[in-house]
C-alpha cells in the first residue's frame, strides 16, 4: 500500500473519530444542561462544573478514545517508510496515560470556563431570571465545549500529538534520524503546511527546529512546530524515514 493510500484511510479514520467525538461531546452538552442547576450561586462550589461534565459522560469519551485504532494506523505508515518496529507496550501506556492527563486538564479548563461565565451573572445590578441564566449556562457550555481552542479542538489536538509522539518512539527505536513532512493538501490546508508539502523535503531535527521562524506559521502556535506542526488542528505529522528512502522518492534535503 503506498503513502498515498494510506493518507485517504488515514484521513477517512480521522474524520469518523472527529465526527464520533462531536456526537458524543453534544451528547455531554445535552446532558449537562439537563442537570444544570438554575442557580448562579451554586457555581460557587469550585468542583461543580467539572463533577457535571463527568458525570455527563466526558469520563466515558475520555476512557473510550481510540488510542489502539490510531497507534495501528501508525504502525502501518512506519511499514510503509520501512520502519517497522513494535513499540514497547510500556512506552505505549505512558504516552497514552501522559495525554489522558492532559485532556482531562483540558477538560478542567472548560468546566472553569462555564463556572467563570455563571459566577459573572452574581455582578449583574438588576435580578437575573431563572431563564435568562438557563441562557446563560446552555451559551456558556456551548463556547467552553466547541468554540475554536476549547474542548473539541483540544482533545483532537491532543490526540494528533499523541500520534505524532508514536511515530517518534518508531524513529527512536530504529535510530532514524530525517523527517518528511506528510498529510493532506486540500481546502483547509494551512498556508505553512502547504508550504512544506509542497517543498517536498527531508528534514534532520535541526531543520525541523528552524521551522519555528518559519513566516507562514500562525503566531499564536507555540515555538515548537516539531509536536505542534501547524497548529490548532493539524492533520500532518512528521515521518521518519531513511535518507536512502527519501532520496528514491524525490525528497530534497532541507
Amino acid at each position: 500500500m503506498s503513502l498515498e493510500d494510506l493518507l485517504a484511510e488515514r484521513e477517512a479514520l480521522i474524520d469518523g473519530m472527529d465526527e464520533g467525538l462531536r456526537e458524543a461531546l453534544e451528547r455531554v452538552e445535552r446532558e449537562f444542561l439537563a442537570r444544570a442547576p438554575g442557580d448562579p450561586d451554586a457555581y460557587n462550589n469550585a468542583t461543580l462544573t467539572f463533577r457535571l461534565l463527568i458525570d455527563s459522560g466526558l469520563a466515558d469519551i475520555v476512557d473510550s478514545l481510540p488510542y489502539e485504532e490510531r497507534a495501528r494506523m501508525v504502525r502501518k505508515i512506519a511499514r510503509e517508510t520501512g520502519a517497522e518496529p513494535e513499540v514497547a507496550a510500556s512506552a505505549i501506556r505512558t504516552m497514552r496515560t501522559a495525554n489522558m492527563r492532559l485532556i482531562e486538564a483540558h477538560s478542567r479548563r472548560a468546566a472553569d470556563s462555564i463556572r467563570a461565565n455563571m459566577l459573572a451573572a452574581n455582578l449583574s445590578r438588576t435580578p437575573v431570571t431563572h431563564g435568562q441564566i438557563l441562557d446563560s449556562v446552555r451559551a456558556s457550555v456551548s463556547s467552553s465545549l466547541f468554540s475554536t481552542g476549547q474542548l473539541e479542538t483540544q482533545i483532537k489536538t491532543a490526540m494528533a500529538t499523541w500520534d505524532q509522539q508514536v511515530q517518534d518512539k518508531i524513529g527512536e527505536d530504529t535510530g532514524l534520524s530525517h523527517y518528511i513532512y506528510w498529510g493532506p493538501r486540500d481546502g483547509i490546508t494551512r498556508p505553512f503546511c502547504r508550504s512544506i508539502l509542497r517543498m517536498q523535503r527531508v528534514y534532520t531535527d535541526a531543520g525541523i527546529e528552524q521551522l519555528n521562524s518559519h513566516p507562514e506559521l500562525h503566531n499564536y502556535v507555540p515555538p515548537n512546530v516539531r509536536i505542534h506542526r501547524g497548529g490548532y488542528n493539524c492533520r500532518h505529522m512528521w515521518l521518519p524515514v531513511s535518507a536512502r528512502w527519501a532520496e528514491a522518492r524525490g525528497y530534497k534535503p532541507a
